[in-house]
């Protein structure tokens, strides 16, 4: 099968049948008209010659009665000489109007009139030999008038009849022209309607494509059939997709490997957590107690970080098949906040907290996840005995999050790429255990799924990462597209906060054996816990 190598050639080819039917209506139009106007010109220039050599006619007619009735009173020779110069003349005129286009009647005249002339001139040449015998009466020069001034009206009808006919010739065309533009303009309607269908679907096949291997549909083969050049695109498209699927593939494997990998110290921790907790191993004081607690809920949470990620690399369906329930930020945060509390006082961070009541739908699990990453990175980019601002509100119909530290900041050419998989920004940190770079890209993609945003404001000093959830009164489910995040950008207001500082006894940095301490200022009732 033929097929355009483009679709400049194809819209090119398009463009030449669509148009094809209206130039050649239109060249055909062009030569009717000129046609038309032709015939009228040589119909009008016949008309013009027949009335002049009709008006010549009668004007010899009126001489010639002029000067035989002179003659018939003066007998000279002379005025007959006279009469034959005009006779000559209106013979000139009748042989002049025989060759032109006249109808019947002036025909028929004509020949009355030449019959006339004949009889007048044989009695004149009668009388002027002396004959006696021949009676010429003047009134039958008058009919030579008669005849000839007949011959002009019949001129003056047969432009009247030429008129006539240039009119039906012009409604004609005019008729035609406009069956033309009945019958061509739906035709090049319905022709340009064929082109741009041909040339829509493989842009149409292509928008699928794409969209498909956007929304992670990897299993479809990407076919595409139009001109060579969108068949090339759809064969790198395809390409593209075997890729995707040997990447995913590879993914699956890594992610797998590595679970197995986690899980075994993973579970060693937790065993011996249980066993701490427990006091099997011996009786732990308060504050170790406290301590092993924590770690042994860590180390749970862990585990469920694990299979979520794992969950995630697999299908985003498994995030959508999750239970949608009424979730309270407030609590998730104040959650997240109790199982950052060892970090937090290894580090002598004060958190201060702005947190309005504002309630979502969607999955605790995976929200909290998202919380979580979001407050662990804020405290791991945080210098020891510094802040970390958390302020809640609500915004119409949103949830807005904003959760801002004070250490290194995020770099403007980094606001992206820090919410990539594995990326890591250039900023240092002081922490014991370097990240993997997934925590912000899962946090993204879990805040996605709910249609909220993530998106990183201009601050003076450190980082502020602003979240936005639709509140469970602008309810929007796990998977619909998120919105546009907006913010005024400016830094969080420590003044409106809240400060849980949790601080380490002087003289002993080691948390397992200090006696901590938190303290909470109360000042705001309504932020009160």
């Amino acid at each position: 099968m033929l097929r355009p190598r483009s679709i400049l050639q194809l819209v090119l080819i398009g463009f030449c049948i669509v148009t094809l039917p209206l130039i050649l209506a239109f060249v055909g139009t062009a030569l009717l008209v000129s046609d038309l106007s032709h015939t009228g010109q040589q119909a009008i220039l016949r008309a013009a010659k027949v009335v002049e050599e009709s008006r010549l006619l009668l004007e010899e007619a009126n001489a010639m009665e002029r000067n035989g009735r002179q003659y018939l009173v003066l007998k000279d020779s002379r005025v007959l000489d006279v009469y034959r110069q005009r006779r000559a003349q209106l013979h000139d005129a009748v042989s002049g109007l025989r060759r032109l286009d006249l109808t019947d009647r002036q025909r028929s005249l004509l020949a009355d009139l030449g019959a006339l002339d004949e009889t007048l001139h044989r009695r004149l040449n009668a009388l002027q030999r002396g004959d006696g015998s021949t009676v010429l009466d003047p009134q039958e020069f008058s009919q030579l008038v008669t005849l000839a001034r007949g011959v002009l009206d019949e001129s003056g009808q047969l432009i009247n009849k030429n008129i006539k006919t240039l009119g039906e010739s012009a409604q004609w065309v005019q008729s035609l022209l406009m069956w033309e533009s009945i019958a061509l303009v739906p035709a090049a309607v319905a022709l340009g309607g064929v082109f741009v269908l041909l040339i829509v679907r493989p842009l149409r096949r292509l928008e699928r494509a794409i969209n498909l291997l956007g929304s992670g549909d990897l299993g479809k083969p990407v076919t595409i059939r139009g001109p060579h050049d969108l068949e090339h695109l759809g064969k790198r498209l395809e390409w593209m997709r075997q890729r995707l699927v040997q990447l995913e593939d590879h993914k699956a494997l890594f992610l797998r490997n590595m679970s197995h990998e986690l899980k075994t110290p993973l579970t060693t921790l937790r065993e011996g957590t249980q066993l701490l907790k427990e006091e099997i191993v011996g009786t732990l004081k308060s504050d170790q107690r406290e301590v092993v607690t924590l770690l042994h809920q860590n180390t749970i949470r862990l585990q469920t970080m694990i299979e979520d990620l794992l969950s995630f690399s697999n299908s985003e369906a498994t995030l959508l098949n999750r239970t949608v329930q009424s979730v309270s930020l407030a609590d998730l945060v104040r959650q997240v906040l109790d199982e950052q509390q060892l970090p937090v006082r290894a580090k002598r961070i004060t958190v201060a907290t702005s947190l309005a009541s504002v309630t979502v739908r969607g999955d605790p699990m995976t929200l909290k996840a998202a919380l979580g990453n979001l407050v662990s990175n804020a405290i791991k980019f945080s210098p020891s005995d510094s802040e970390v601002h958390i302020k809640l509100r609500k915004d119409a119909d949103w949830a807005n999050l904003e959760v801002r530290d004070f250490g290194p900041g995020i770099a403007e050419s980094e606001r992206e790429q820090i919410f990539e998989a594995f990326a890591q920004g250039q900023a240092q940190y002081d922490c014991y255990v370097k990240g993997s770079g997934l925590g912000l890209f899962i946090a993204r993609e879990f805040i996605r799924l709910h249609g909220g945003a993530i998106d990183v404001l201009d601050c003076e000093k450190g980082a502020l990462l602003q979240v936005r959830l639709p509140s469970a009164s602008g309810e929007i489910g796990l998977g619909e597209t998120q919105p546009t995040a907006g913010d005024d950008g400016s830094c969080l207001d420590s003044g409106s906060l809240r400060r849980s500082e949790v601080v380490a006894p002087s003289g002993n940095a080691d948390v397992a054996g200090s006696e901590l301490e938190l303290r909470r200022d109360t000042g705001d009732p309504a932020l009160r816990q």
